[in-house]
Formats: structure tokens, C-alpha cells, sequence
């Protein structure tokens, strides 16, 4: 996979946001964007999401993110979302 180094960077960011998460019970979390006009049309369909930690996990395996300019980087961060993954309607 060839990933410029930002994006590299920010997938281990995120990754280790959910790893923490993980490590404190959170089971849920929202993705969130900068919403302006550089997020890219693949974060921006999960702006405001709901996704287990195993959802986001797997999101952040593939092409996460395609920035608008060359050397972007995602900005996206994620939250957490009180509750359980059972509760979710």
C-alpha cells in the first residue's frame, strides 16, 4: 500500500485512539470531520457515524481517507459515545 506519510501517521493516530478506547471499555464511537471543504467525500460519508470499535478498526484497514491535496492529511478524530454496542437501535 502506498500511503504518503501523513495519512500513514494519522491511521496510527486513530489507531492508537482506539486502542486506548478499547483499553478504557468503550465499545462505541462517532466519527467526526472538520466539515469543510477539504474533507474528502470518503470521511465525509461517515460524518456524525456510530461504529463499534471493531467497525472503526476495520475502516482504518483499508483507504481510509483520500485527501484533496498530496500531502493531506485526515483530520477526522473520534469520539466516544456513551452506552453499549447492544443498545444501539
Amino acid at each position: 500500500m502506498n500511503i504518503p506519510g501523513t495519512m500513514e501517521d494519522a491511521r496510527q493516530d486513530l489507531q492508537a485512539q482506539l486502542h486506548r478506547y478499547d483499553q478504557d471499555g468503550v465499545t462505541l464511537v462517532n466519527w467526526l470531520t472538520t466539515q469543510d471543504d477539504q474533507v474528502c467525500p470518503l470521511c465525509a460519508s461517515r460524518e456524525k457515524k456510530v461504529l463499534t470499535i471493531a467497525e472503526a478498526r476495520r475502516v482504518l484497514e483499508g483507504t481510509f481517507c483520500q485527501p484533496r491535496e498530496p500531502e493531506g492529511r485526515c483530520r477526522c478524530l473520534l469520539t466516544v459515545v456513551e452506552g453499549r454496542s447492544d443498545e444501539m437501535p
